[in-house]
């Protein structure tokens, strides 16, 4: 018969507080993006517009920016941090 092997570690386990409060969620808003095809893309967090092409669009998120490629693009909804923009998208490249 086999025995039964338990492992016990010497090392205290850290506690760790999962729990986040609401202000802490409204402070520390990252970005949400959904992208819808290659027809639409919807961001939240999205703080501002760098630059503004038919061929492309780069703007400003919380950490860093965003640079969509494409062609014939049309900022369809643009209020508070939420941005909609439509038309063909072929390219997505993060900024740091």
């Amino acid at each position: 018969m086999s025995r039964k092997f338990k492992f016990v570690s010497k090392h205290k386990k850290p506690k760790l507080n999962l729990r986040v409060s609401d202000e802490e969620k409204r402070t520390d808003f990252s970005s949400h993006i959904e992208i819808f095809s290659d027809n639409e893309l919807i961001i939240e967090g999205c703080r501002g517009v760098f630059e503004y092409r038919s061929e492309y669009i780069k703007l400003k998120l919380k950490k860093g920016s965003i640079i969509v490629c494409g062609e014939n693009f049309d900022i369809a909804y643009f209020e508070d941090n939420t941005i909609s923009i439509k038309g063909r998208i072929t390219n997505l490249e993060f900024c740091v």
